[in-house]
């Protein structure tokens, strides 16, 4: 069996057993008034007895009858050795503890047949992330989850997204063609973003210590308290420019239970009573925003691309795996590395006027005048000439350097010039930065 599959099947059960212990930690503190965690030792076996009942003995035993009733009896001597520890707080809880055990116990035989999917994986990353979120918002009605909470969900979260690293590419097969469709070139992006959340991982974990957790608390309780009292500050000007809108006196005062003493307002100096509908107003006007921001949105939006389908490279190759692929690009990278190298020294190229004018390009490169792919040799020559104050006496034999180059690269080395440039090689290392 490869690693791929039963990796999966750990983050899966991983996840679903960690969302099941914690609402259960919280639903009893509600329901039932425990505020003792459950034992994890009994969900773990749950979820292992559960993956290996079915595993092993489906080696053996070819009939499902009997390997259902063996994975029964194994489940039952489970509940009862646990029954025990659940009864002290009552039989409420008990219950859901076994019917929670007969879950995990169910889900890790059936992940022995069909092994966890991307789709579910991304669901199970997706779960980790809005699951952490709620019980972090629900930490005041059980305490004794603030120690254990994040370090279990964080880690759920980084093997949740492993796991969908793990079905990007399908496992090995030599004897299968794959059509692999090729559109544009891969970047350094993967890399970037991999950073990005390694760096996101870590930064929370730096969160968890507690004089970084409490000046971190102490920052947004800031910025909500400056919220609300900006708030409260724009109400108060609404309010004062509702009030100076004049009220008819021929219309019947509205129906109130009991009479609003009016309302003052320092800054401008008047006082008087606000029958205007604020709410509605208010409501009015944040949707006209609403509407503005979407509108204008939509005016910025870039135009759609087209793809021309008939340019799209179709290649067949056969089918690699992730660390394959992993493992050839490290080599390539490495083997850039060593050519870079090789071409700095003579004896890489095959005739010494490559060398020469290779070193002609690099130190034009470094004076900021590198060579376009339109440019040939000679133009590339008179380009550096005139942008360049060369000597007087070396002007010639550079020329001559780009027409032995060019003479010597397009008849495939039939012409090799044998003259010496040693000259012009000492200006331009006397000229390096």
């Amino acid at each position: 069996m490869s690693i791929r599959p039963f990796l999966k099947t750990v983050i899966a059960l991983y996840s679903e057993a960690l969302w099941l212990y914690f609402g259960l930690a919280i639903f009893a503190k509600i329901q039932w008034e425990v505020s003792s965690l459950p034992d994890a030792l009994t969900w773990i076996l749950a979820c292992i007895l559960g993956y290996l009942s079915q595993r092993t003995v489906g080696r053996w035993i070819s009939d499902v009858r009997i390997r259902y009733a063996l994975s029964a009896i194994i489940l039952a001597a489970l509940g009862v050795f646990s029954w025990s520890e659940w009864i002290p707080f009552g039989r409420g809880y008990s219950l859901a503890c076994l019917l929670i055990i007969v879950f995990l116990f169910l889900r890790g035989s059936f992940y022995v047949e069909k092994e966890p999917t991307r789709a579910q994986m991304l669901l199970r990353f997706e779960g980790n992330i809005l699951w952490y979120s709620v019980f972090a918002l629900l930490l005041q009605v059980n305490p004794n989850l603030q120690s254990v909470i994040h370090v279990p969900f964080l880690l759920a979260i980084l093997i949740s997204l492993s796991g969908m690293v793990l079905t990007l590419y399908p496992e090995e097969n030599k004897e299968e063609n794959v059509q692999v469709r090729i559109v544009g070139k891969a970047s350094g992006f993967p890399g970037v973003m991999i950073g990005i959340v390694g760096l996101g991982g870590l930064m929370t974990l730096f969160a968890l210590l507690p004089p970084i957790r409490s000046a971190i608390v102490s920052f947004l309780q800031g910025i909500g308290v400056g919220a609300v009292q900006v708030g409260k500050m724009l109400f108060q000007f609404l309010n004062w420019l509702l009030s100076l809108i004049p009220i008819s006196e021929e219309g019947a005062p509205l129906p109130m239970d009991e009479p609003k003493t009016p309302l003052e307002f320092k800054g401008g100096g008047m006082e008087g009573t606000a029958e205007f509908p604020v709410f509605w107003v208010v409501v009015g006007l944040a949707a006209i925003a609403l509407v503005l921001a979407l509108w204008f949105l939509a005016r910025k939006r870039p135009a759609r691309v087209k793809v021309n389908r008939r340019m799209t490279k179709i290649h067949f190759g056969r089918s690699r795996s992730f660390w394959t692929q992993l493992w050839q690009s490290i080599l390539g990278f490495f083997a850039k590395l060593v050519r870079a190298w090789r071409k700095r020294f003579p004896q890489f190229y095959a005739y010494r006027i490559y060398w020469y004018f290779h070193l002609l390009q690099k130190w034009g490169q470094k004076k900021g005048m590198g060579r376009l792919p339109t440019e040939s040799p000679r133009d590339y020559v008179k380009k550096i000439v005139e942008e360049y104050p060369v000597p007087t006496e070396l002007k010639e034999s550079m020329f001559q350097l780009g027409d032995d180059f060019a003479a010597t690269f397009y008849t495939d080395g039939r012409k090799v010039s044998d003259r010496d440039f040693s000259q012009l090689m000492v200006f331009l290392k006397g000229k390096r930065v």
